[in-house]
């Protein structure tokens, strides 16, 4: 009878038998690194600190950099920015007519849009109030491929002339304002003095330009004289390239255009260019430099953490040089050994990168909080799979990183030697040699970490407490619209004036002023205009341009900006008066070097009206951007010759909290109008605050990560000379038995330890000096060779390390010499 034809079943056999061998090495894993608890909770605390940050900073990574735009065909989505030669910023904002230009001569784009930044008028449950919104025109929404959340999104029938009809919310002004309520579609909203349809509501992820202040988008069309402005630019402007049209095909296109405009009005766009450049770059623009400086700094403390373990690994592996003989001399592979040893390794990396997925998730909900405006896409940073699996891969380098070596060293013991020697193997110069080896990386590592946030505090420090050019402790600032109540020129002059003196009778302040343009904030209205000097013609299209702001008499007393020559303004200097101008230190440094400028005179275009004006006084130089940025030339007119209808009125109080003043100042406004809302209510040290937000930021995620990075080396290094000190307890009892100080056993064991540490400071500092090119870009007011900041960064790590090194060497000399021989393996 013939024997059934059956398949040979040994691979299935073979399969199943190796499973259960690493199951089985998984439980001998498991029950080792119970034995050695001591062991196993320093491991998983040193991999959750290092593995925890690592995944939260890659999971602001993937969200700020690597994760697509919520738009089809992201790569097709492009911005586009003025490029003003002349300043060298080629992502400065749009004037209107050049918009209607480029969406007409362009051949590149399927489609151009504007976004305009503005401020609605919104009356609601709270009283009149000011929104921010976007006035966004045609194809905005098809450009983004913009899906509703609710409703629907504008129309053909949404874009015409005047206030705006219909209204799309974001998703946050949705949940804050209206409470996420459904009903919302449909609801009349008080704006202005009409009403307008709320017609839809965007999803969560759709955050144009990541701005948490604006709460509204409204359609915009371009009439009348708003199409000819080409002196003054605030658009954004979007756009999609059509099929078949590469990048770089459309920056071609673009500049050509540019040109054209160049030639055709040469007093406004003889410098002006055109930038084209993908949005999701431009979205996240100067962000990216801090984010891969957090993410390099954080791979550093994983590395650390890496680098630690592996030396307590090393020294677990020293101390059971016996077992692993006698395991050997029982048959064991060595190739068995450094299998089982590695599982183990990962095993502990496992639990370790569990621990530290638990970690960074609570730490990007802090990130979340802690951000500055500046980042964006924050909604995008979260702990979700592609962080989860990004952990996973960080464990298996980890396991490879503080595993491989100790497991290969493990199975190399020679069993005869280590039978015969016992424990004594374990405090040989070879057995030491690698882990002083380890100690010279994470003291290097730690180094390197601690100069790039010690630098950066530095500039940060220095920049906090640079002189501003005012003093802005004490002082209010609430913005106002008056343009709807007082449209003409001398209305608003009227208004603004009573409106300051009725600020400054407010029980609590001791100085009121006005001006379009707050330092430190966004210029409300007049921002820069081109001008010449009396005696100096240059050629048209070649005018310097200048930041000019308009404020009322005593505004630059209630700033307390310095007066150094000429006068303050008079409340005759109004449209009566001879038009007059102050200028600022940097101005008349520019232009009348060695030269005093009273009396000198200026020619500029302010509202776009060419106008003589005599300068009178100088003033002091202030941060007006940022207060990292050098002083601009900055010029002062009368808000009486330059009547604007957003001002800011400044109010300098008496009071440690200058908003104890808010109630009585806006009866003050009440009285004079009820309707009229505040746009924006800050004091100026919280502008202040907010304009180094980022740069706070940045030193405080390095700086922690610093920290960590100290620790770790620190342990790291108190562990190998613990160890030391364990492995030679025989050789210093002997030492102290035959008289030998405690002081020399101390020298001795410190002078081991520290050897390592010194290595590790010299090259850490060398590679401190290298990296610091990394930093130029960052540093304000100084050096990235700063020698205070090395020399200190030297000087910590030092009396860490000796701190760490003595008191494990003290308390070798603490046990009595008798005992230290008696004990078994003595």
């Amino acid at each position: 009878m013939p024997l059934p034809n059956r398949k040979p079943s040994w691979p299935h056999s073979l399969s199943r038998s190796r499973a259960w061998g690493i199951a089985d090495s998984v439980v001998a894993a498991l029950r080792a690194l119970r034995a050695s608890p001591a062991f196993t909770l320093a491991a998983l605390v040193t991999l959750a600190i290092g593995i925890g940050p690592t995944t939260a900073i890659f999971s602001v990574v993937d969200g700020v950099l690597l994760k697509p735009l919520p738009f089809s065909r992201p790569d097709r989505v492009v911005a586009l920015f003025q490029n003003d030669r002349k300043s060298g910023n080629a992502h400065d904002d749009v004037a209107p007519a050049n918009f209607v230009d480029w969406q007409s001569r362009t051949t590149s784009f399927a489609a151009l849009a504007s976004a305009e930044p503005f401020a609605l008028t919104y009356t609601g449950p709270d009283g009149v109030e000011q929104i921010y919104n976007w006035n966004v025109s045609r194809d905005f929404f098809s450009i983004l491929d913009a899906r509703p959340a609710l409703g629907r999104l504008f129309g053909p029938g949404d874009f015409v002339p005047g206030p705006p009809h219909a209204l799309v919310l974001t998703y946050a002004s949705w949940q804050r304002r209206f409470g996420g309520d459904p009903a919302i579609i449909g609801r009349q909203l008080r704006i202005g003095a009409g009403s307008a349809t709320v017609v839809g509501v965007l999803p969560r992820n759709f955050d144009y330009l990541s701005s948490s202040k604006m709460e509204i988008y409204a359609p915009k069309v371009l009439v009348g004289p708003e199409r000819q402005i080409r002196n003054t630019a605030w658009y954004h402007i979007v756009g999609r390239l059509k099929p078949g049209i590469s990048l770089d095909a459309a920056r071609a296109d673009a500049e050509r255009v540019g040109a054209q405009l160049s030639l055709e009005y040469p007093a406004t766009n003889a410098n002006t260019g055109v930038t084209v450049e993908r949005l999701d770059r431009a979205i996240v623009g100067d962000a990216q430099r801090a984010v891969l400086l957090l993410f390099g700094a954080v791979a550093m403390v994983l590395l650390i953490a890496c680098v630690n373990v592996a030396s307590l690994v090393l020294a677990r592996t020293a101390r059971r040089s016996r077992e692993l003989a006698i395991r050997t001399a029982l048959g064991a592979s060595r190739g068995l050994i450094a299998c089982e040893m590695l599982i183990e390794h990962f095993v502990v990396a496992m639990a370790g990168g569990a621990l530290g997925a638990g970690l960074a998730g609570w730490s990007v909900a802090v990130i979340r909080r802690v951000s500055p405006a500046s980042v964006p896409r924050v909604e995008d940073m979260r702990v979700d799979a592609r962080a989860l699996a990004f952990t996973l891969a960080v464990v298996v380098v980890a396991t490879m990183i503080f595993g491989l070596m100790p497991a290969l060293r493990g199975a190399q013991h020679d069993a005869a030697d280590a039978l015969r020697s016992g424990e004594r193997t374990a405090g040989s110069i070879a057995g030491r040699r690698p882990r002083q080896l380890l100690v010279v990386a994470e003291i290097a590592l730690a180094v390197i970490l601690l100069i790039g946030s010690g630098l950066l505090l530095r500039s940060f420090v220095d920049v906090v407490r640079a002189d501003r050019g005012y003093v802005s402790d004490h002082v209010l600032a609430a913005t106002v619209f008056v343009y709807q109540w007082n449209p003409t020129p001398a209305a608003r002059v009227n208004f603004i004036a009573q409106l300051v003196a009725r600020a400054a009778s407010v029980p609590g302040v001791v100085a009121a002023g006005a001006t379009s343009s707050l330092p430190l904030d966004i210029a409300i209205d007049a921002d820069r205009g081109t001008f010449t000097i009396d005696g100096r013609p240059v050629p048209v299209g070649d005018e310097p341009s200048v930041h000019m702001t308009a404020v009322t008499p005593g505004t630059l007393d209630a700033l307390r900006i310095p007066l150094h020559r000429g006068r303050q303004f008079l409340a005759s200097d109004d449209s009566a008066g001879a038009p007059v101008v102050i200028i600022n230190d940097a101005m008349a440094r520019r232009y009348w070097p060695g030269a005093d400028p009273i009396g000198g005179r200026l020619r500029f275009a302010f509202d776009s009206k060419p106008l003589d004006r005599e300068v009178v006084g100088v003033v002091a130089d202030t941060k007006q951007t940022a207060l990292d940025a050098p002083g601009e030339p900055i010029v002062y007119v009368p808000h009486a010759q330059a009547p604007s209808g957003a001002m800011a009125i400044v109010l300098r109080t008496s009071s440690d909290n200058p908003r104890l003043v808010l109630g009585a100042f806006k009866r003050a406004v009440a009285e004079l109008n009820p309707a009229l809302p505040l746009a924006g209510v800050e004091t100026l040290d919280e502008l202040a605050a907010a304009s180094v937000q980022s740069r706070r930021f940045t030193v405080l995620l390095l700086g922690t990560f610093a920290a960590c990075a100290l620790l770790l080396a620190i342990v790291g290094t108190y562990a190998v000379v613990s160890q030391g000190v364990a492995e030679r307890r025989r050789e210093l009892g002997i030492r102290l038995a035959l008289g030998a100080q405690a002081r020399s056993v101390i020298n001795l064991m410190m002078g081991e330890g520290l050897a390592p540490s010194i290595l590790g400071i010299v090259v850490g500092i060398a590679g401190g000096g290298a990296i610091t090119r990394l930093l130029r870009g960052m540093l304000v007011q100084v050096r990235p060779l700063d020698p205070w900041t090395f020399g200190a960064v030297a000087g910590l790590m030092f009396a860490t390390a000796a701190a760490a090194c003595f008191l494990p060497a003290r308390r070798a000399t603490l046990v009595s010499p008798l005992e230290t021989l008696r004990a078994p393996g003595g």
